[in-house]
């Protein structure tokens, strides 16, 4: 991805769609797992849907290779006990700061991360990467539903804090993927086109269930790219432990 995208750049804004069991989140984590867990990257995630506790458990499966429907159940294997464990410590001494208020403003929002990277700046440090997951649930005041044009300024807020921080944002937002496509994707572009990378995810096989060969295949549909071409990137993804691996196969 980042060949075709300059990758996360700081100041960046790139916002990631999907409909529902599409591996947004799972997308997210594992960027965080490589940016803040193995780089050590001091990294905001912002959680309108998920709790701390389950962003915290999806890393510790992540790294320990865990199943997740184990971890839901808090049945983890004797057999990968070490593991969970050491997973454990490495997750919970990361840099990560996890907000998971359910109903927050794009203002609110704003402003824990602007303390956050300043109180980070007092430690001599700096804060390297936002993920604002569920971005479709943030309000663009407390209390109002966030219509089209609260969406495009919620994008355009987003973008500017990027920019005022000097940080890369993700940002996760729910895509309805059905009915009339183009409809939908010019609305989803409407709504995030403060964004510089655009697009979304698709998992065909939550859709042809009866087709197994794509059970571990997702798909991420570049739509807005400032850096280069429109593409579709086919990537691997382990399901038992919403896990994105290796990219297979070629960009098609």
């Amino acid at each position: 991805m980042d060949k075709f995208t300059k990758g996360l750049a700081n100041g960046d804004l790139m916002v990631v769609g999907g409909y529902k069991e599409q591996g947004k989140t799972a997308f997210a984590l594992s960027l965080v797992n490589h940016i803040c867990l193995e780089k050590q990257v001091p990294t905001a995630f912002f959680s309108l849907n998920s709790s701390k506790e389950d962003i915290f458990m999806r890393l510790i499966g992540n790294r320990a290779l865990v199943e997740w429907s184990f971890l839901q159940k808090k049945q983890i294997p004797p057999n990968q006990w070490d593991k969970a464990m050491q997973a454990y410590k490495e997750v919970f001494s990361a840099p990560l700061f996890v907000e998971d208020t359910p109903v927050l403003s794009v203002s609110q929002l704003y402003l824990r991360a602007c303390l956050l990277a300043a109180d980070l700046k007092k430690q001599g440090k700096k804060l390297g990467f936002i993920v604002v997951d569920s971005a479709h649930l943030l309000c663009w005041a407390s209390g109002l539903e966030n219509e089209s044009k609260p969406k495009q300024k919620i994008g355009k807020t987003l973008k500017s804090l990027a920019r005022v921080l000097q940080v890369p944002v993700l940002a996760l937002p729910y895509w309805a993927d059905r009915g009339a496509y183009m409809l939908l994707k010019n609305e989803f572009l409407e709504n995030w086109k403060a964004a510089d990378v655009l697009g979304f995810l698709r998992r065909e096989f939550y859709f042809r269930p009866e087709d197994v060969s794509l059970k571990n295949q997702i798909s991420f549909n570049l739509v807005k790219n400032s850096y280069g071409p429109l593409k579709k990137l086919d990537f691997a993804f382990c399901a038992p432990y919403r896990l994105y691996t290796n990219s297979a196969p070629e960009v098609l």
